[in-house]
Protein backbone atom coordinates (compact mmCIF):
# COMPACT_ATOMS: atom_id res chain seq x y z
CA UNK A 1 0.00 0.00 0.00
CA UNK A 2 3.17 2.26 -0.12
CA UNK A 3 3.65 4.77 -2.44
CA UNK A 4 7.18 4.67 -4.58
CA UNK A 5 7.63 7.98 -3.61
CA UNK A 6 9.05 8.07 0.01
CA UNK A 7 9.43 10.98 2.64
CA UNK A 8 6.89 13.37 0.79
CA UNK A 9 6.87 16.28 3.22
CA UNK A 10 3.97 16.50 5.77
CA UNK A 11 2.91 19.63 8.16
CA UNK A 12 0.61 19.24 10.70
CA UNK A 13 -1.23 21.53 12.18
CA UNK A 14 -4.40 21.94 14.24
CA UNK A 15 -7.49 24.24 14.69
CA UNK A 16 -10.66 24.80 17.05
CA UNK A 17 -14.22 24.21 15.35
CA UNK A 18 -17.38 23.51 16.28
CA UNK A 19 -17.08 20.05 16.04
CA UNK A 20 -13.97 20.11 18.49
CA UNK A 21 -10.34 20.21 17.80
CA UNK A 22 -9.31 18.80 13.22
CA UNK A 23 -6.32 18.21 12.52
CA UNK A 24 -5.00 19.39 9.14
CA UNK A 25 -2.16 17.49 7.02
CA UNK A 26 -0.04 19.52 4.13
CA UNK A 27 2.14 18.89 1.84
CA UNK A 28 3.32 21.30 -0.62
CA UNK A 29 0.23 22.87 -2.10
CA UNK A 30 -2.27 20.44 -0.97
CA UNK A 31 -4.03 19.10 2.02
CA UNK A 32 -3.74 15.84 2.51
CA UNK A 33 -5.58 15.08 5.25
CA UNK A 34 -8.45 16.69 7.79
CA UNK A 35 -9.23 14.84 11.02
CA UNK A 36 -11.54 14.78 14.08
CA UNK A 37 -9.65 14.07 17.41
CA UNK A 38 -11.21 10.39 16.97
CA UNK A 39 -9.42 9.60 13.92
CA UNK A 40 -6.43 11.66 14.01
CA UNK A 41 -4.06 9.19 14.39
CA UNK A 42 -5.72 6.47 11.75
CA UNK A 43 -5.61 9.72 9.45
CA UNK A 44 -1.62 10.10 10.09
CA UNK A 45 -1.08 6.06 9.89
CA UNK A 46 -2.33 6.13 6.75
CA UNK A 47 -0.57 9.45 5.12
CA UNK A 48 2.31 7.71 6.21
CA UNK A 49 1.65 4.19 4.95
CA UNK A 50 1.83 6.45 1.65
CA UNK A 51 5.59 7.42 1.68
CA UNK A 52 4.34 11.10 3.73
CA UNK A 53 6.86 12.15 6.73
CA UNK A 54 5.89 14.70 9.46
CA UNK A 55 8.32 17.50 10.24
CA UNK A 56 8.50 21.16 9.81
CA UNK A 57 6.62 22.67 7.10
CA UNK A 58 8.02 24.83 4.64
CA UNK A 59 6.53 28.58 3.88
CA UNK A 60 4.13 26.82 1.23
CA UNK A 61 2.68 23.96 4.09
CA UNK A 62 2.36 26.65 5.91
CA UNK A 63 0.69 29.15 3.32
CA UNK A 64 -1.61 25.52 2.02
CA UNK A 65 -2.68 25.20 6.18
CA UNK A 66 -3.79 28.96 6.57
CA UNK A 67 -5.75 28.63 3.18
CA UNK A 68 -7.24 25.13 4.47
CA UNK A 69 -8.29 26.96 7.99
CA UNK A 70 -9.36 29.76 6.39
CA UNK A 71 -12.00 27.91 4.08
CA UNK A 72 -12.69 25.67 7.01
CA UNK A 73 -14.23 28.81 8.98
CA UNK A 74 -16.02 29.76 5.89
CA UNK A 75 -18.04 26.32 5.54
CA UNK A 76 -18.44 26.25 9.19
CA UNK A 77 -20.31 29.97 8.81
CA UNK A 78 -21.86 28.69 5.88
CA UNK A 79 -22.52 25.34 4.84
CA UNK A 80 -22.86 25.68 0.75
CA UNK A 81 -19.50 27.22 0.47
CA UNK A 82 -17.50 26.44 -2.50
CA UNK A 83 -14.26 24.39 -1.35
CA UNK A 84 -11.21 25.95 -3.48
CA UNK A 85 -8.49 24.47 -1.28
CA UNK A 86 -6.12 22.20 -3.06
CA UNK A 87 -6.75 18.89 -2.01
CA UNK A 88 -5.15 15.51 -2.85
CA UNK A 89 -6.98 12.25 -2.36
CA UNK A 90 -4.31 10.14 -1.29
CA UNK A 91 -4.75 5.77 -1.30
CA UNK A 92 -5.58 3.23 -3.56
CA UNK A 93 -7.23 3.48 -7.03
CA UNK A 94 -10.58 2.05 -5.61
CA UNK A 95 -10.43 4.29 -2.43
CA UNK A 96 -10.29 7.54 -4.63
CA UNK A 97 -12.71 6.74 -7.09
CA UNK A 98 -15.27 5.89 -3.87
CA UNK A 99 -14.00 9.08 -2.43
CA UNK A 100 -14.42 11.22 -5.73
CA UNK A 101 -18.13 9.87 -6.04
CA UNK A 102 -18.22 11.14 -2.39
CA UNK A 103 -17.15 14.76 -3.52
CA UNK A 104 -20.55 14.63 -6.12
CA UNK A 105 -23.04 14.60 -2.88
CA UNK A 106 -24.38 17.94 -2.89
CA UNK A 107 -24.57 19.51 0.97
CA UNK A 108 -28.39 18.47 2.23
CA UNK A 109 -28.00 15.19 0.38
CA UNK A 110 -27.48 11.69 1.36
CA UNK A 111 -26.52 8.48 -0.79
CA UNK A 112 -26.68 4.92 0.75
CA UNK A 113 -23.70 2.60 0.52
CA UNK A 114 -25.52 0.74 -2.25
CA UNK A 115 -26.08 3.44 -4.07
CA UNK A 116 -22.91 4.96 -4.20
CA UNK A 117 -21.36 1.46 -5.16
CA UNK A 118 -23.30 2.03 -8.39
CA UNK A 119 -22.50 5.15 -8.92
CA UNK A 120 -18.67 4.10 -8.85
CA UNK A 121 -19.61 1.42 -11.85
CA UNK A 122 -20.05 -1.63 -9.48
CA UNK A 123 -22.86 -3.18 -8.04
CA UNK A 124 -24.58 -2.71 -5.29
CA UNK A 125 -23.17 -5.64 -3.26
CA UNK A 126 -20.01 -3.96 -3.66
CA UNK A 127 -21.93 -1.44 -0.81
CA UNK A 128 -19.53 -3.27 2.13
CA UNK A 129 -16.32 -2.10 -0.14
CA UNK A 130 -17.47 1.40 -0.52
CA UNK A 131 -18.43 1.37 3.33
CA UNK A 132 -14.48 0.40 4.02
CA UNK A 133 -13.30 3.04 1.85
CA UNK A 134 -15.53 5.80 3.18
CA UNK A 135 -13.93 4.69 6.90
CA UNK A 136 -10.86 5.65 5.16
CA UNK A 137 -11.24 8.68 4.05
CA UNK A 138 -8.77 10.90 5.16
CA UNK A 139 -10.47 13.98 4.05
CA UNK A 140 -13.16 14.69 6.41
CA UNK A 141 -15.34 17.01 5.57
CA UNK A 142 -13.99 18.22 2.09
CA UNK A 143 -14.66 15.01 0.94
CA UNK A 144 -18.00 14.14 2.40
CA UNK A 145 -18.40 10.70 4.27
CA UNK A 146 -20.87 11.96 6.57
CA UNK A 147 -23.24 11.95 3.88
CA UNK A 148 -23.19 8.53 3.21
CA UNK A 149 -26.23 6.33 5.42
CA UNK A 150 -26.92 2.35 5.51
CA UNK A 151 -29.60 1.18 3.41
CA UNK A 152 -32.36 2.12 5.71
CA UNK A 153 -31.33 6.08 5.59
CA UNK A 154 -29.77 6.13 9.36
CA UNK A 155 -26.20 7.23 9.50
CA UNK A 156 -23.84 4.09 10.71
CA UNK A 157 -20.34 4.31 11.72
CA UNK A 158 -18.20 7.37 11.64
CA UNK A 159 -14.74 7.12 11.81
CA UNK A 160 -14.80 10.70 13.63
CA UNK A 161 -17.52 9.44 15.93
CA UNK A 162 -21.12 8.93 14.89
CA UNK A 163 -21.66 12.27 17.56
CA UNK A 164 -19.52 14.64 15.07
CA UNK A 165 -21.62 13.30 12.01
CA UNK A 166 -25.06 14.19 13.49
CA UNK A 167 -23.61 17.80 14.33
CA UNK A 168 -22.14 17.43 10.36
CA UNK A 169 -25.77 16.89 9.15
CA UNK A 170 -28.12 19.37 11.14
CA UNK A 171 -24.97 22.20 10.58
CA UNK A 172 -26.34 20.95 6.79
CA UNK A 173 -29.84 21.21 7.25
CA UNK A 174 -30.73 17.32 7.48
CA UNK A 175 -31.82 15.82 10.56
CA UNK A 176 -29.85 12.72 11.42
Amino acid sequence: MTTANKNLPLLESWMPSPLGRLYLFASKHSIVGVAFKANRDRVLSHLQQHGYKPGAGTDVEMATVTACRDALEAWFKDPGFKFKTPVKMVGTEFQKSVWRALKRIKPGQRETYATLAIKTGRSSLAARAVGSANARNPLAIFVPCHRVTGAKGKLKGFSGGLAVARKLSIHEGVAP
